[in-house]
């Protein structure tokens, strides 16, 4: 259920009006596009989606926080923005819910789903990261529980009831923050750069042996610590299984071969015809 801080109310609800709206709140929205009056933007209904209150709406009256943050992009900060473009997008994101035109048709909201209801600042931070990557900024105020999200309407809107909790990603530095990063021996960087441009170039896995992988992340790992670490994801994505995690979770565990030299990564790679 959802505030409008005078009652609560189905979110999907909510959001199917937007795409078939009754008549009067469809003249309501279509009356500020073409006026700019904001007295017609004024009358609209509003929820809060963020958080749910109790009475007031204010930060020490949250009732309960719902796992959602609505992502605002406004023209005023993507004037050379195709806003269509940006709709495909999100809406293509597997955690998103809903997305579509903002009240003054010339913006996009995107509802997303969170997998941790509390860290509503920290998944803004994120989204905000991975957009601007793209050319897109987000309104600071996504990461505002209390933040209200006036009516609108698009009969092409996005909505999806299935959508999958967003997680986030962080890399651990527990393990190996212990070794931290190393000075590596002149040159190393330069070979172990050369050597992940010829794999990545002739698409060659050499980590297709088990042991043969953990013997290159430790080898990387003596070398480099954990500032190596990218450099084995490099190597590793060339293997039709790659995971993160598993890749991750394997460089921290590779930090205890002390004895693997750096050479050994070279040598194995040049077994598989790996040269450079």
């Amino acid at each position: 259920m959802f505030n409008d801080a005078t009652k609560d109310i189905d979110l999907f609800d909510w959001l199917e009006l937007t795409r078939n709206p009754t008549k009067k709140l469809k003249k309501q929205v279509n009356a500020y596009r073409k006026s700019g009056d904001k007295s017609f933007k004024e009358t609209l209904p509003a929820v809060t989606l963020s958080a749910t209150f109790k009475a007031k709406r204010n930060l020490k009256k949250i009732n309960k926080k719902t796992g959602l943050i609505c992502l605002d992009i406004d023209r005023k900060e993507n004037l050379c923005i195709d806003m269509n473009a940006v709709k495909e997008l999100l809406s293509k994101h597997p955690s998103c819910i809903y997305c579509g035109f903002s009240t003054g048709n010339d913006g996009i909201y995107a509802i997303m789903l969170l997998e941790k209801k509390n860290k509503l600042l920290e998944y803004f931070e994120n989204f905000k990261k991975k957009l601007a990557s793209v050319g897109v900024n987000i309104d600071e105020s996504c990461k505002d529980f209390t933040r209200f999200r006036l009516f609108s309407y698009d009969k092409t809107a996005y909505i999806n009831k299935k959508a999958i909790p967003y997680k986030l990603v962080t890399i651990k530095k527990n393990k190996i923050a212990k070794n931290t990063s190393k000075t590596p021996t002149k040159g190393s960087t330069d070979k172990i750069e050369a050597l992940i441009s010829v794999i990545k170039r002739n698409s060659i896995d050499i980590t297709s042996n088990y042991a043969d992988w953990v013997k290159i992340g430790a080898a990387i790992n003596n070398e480099f610590g954990y500032s190596g670490e990218n450099y084995f994801h490099e190597i590793s994505k060339q293997h039709s299984e790659y995971s993160y995690k598993k890749c991750q979770k394997k460089y921290e565990q590779s930090s205890k071969m002390k004895s693997v030299s750096f050479g050994s990564l070279f040598y194995i790679a040049d077994s598989y015809g790996v040269r450079y």
